[in-house]
């Protein structure tokens, strides 16, 4: 069975039970906390079926995230610039520009 068609049956089934009265949903956990079923076939039926969606492994897409190298560098010097700042006081993001611009920006 596809995953769609999966995602479908516990869609009605969780809409199945929620169509029962309370009273009923009470019973059917009240049995079940005693290792019964529901007397009424039917119910006892809607009452697996609703469990088997409620607690089914549901597959998760895997998320891989690829960075660029260039990208991890930035962070790196972007949390040692931080802490340089907090530690010594000295913003090292304006020493890196001085030491790009050289004389340009001593003048």
């Amino acid at each position: 069975m596809d995953a769609g068609a999966v995602y479908e049956k516990d869609r009605l089934s969780v809409h199945s039970w929620n169509g029962l009265p309370r009273r009923t949903r009470r019973e059917v956990r009240r049995h079940a906390r005693e290792g019964r079923l529901h007397p009424e076939p039917r119910i006892a039926e809607m009452s697996i079926e609703w469990a088997e969606a409620a607690f089914r492994k549901v597959p998760r897409k895997e998320r891989v995230i690829e960075f660029d190298a260039n990208f991890v560098y930035m962070v790196a010097y972007i949390v040692f610039s931080v802490i340089v700042d907090f530690l010594t006081g000295r913003t090292v993001l304006l020493s890196v520009a001085r030491r790009e611009l050289g004389e340009a920006w001593s003048s």
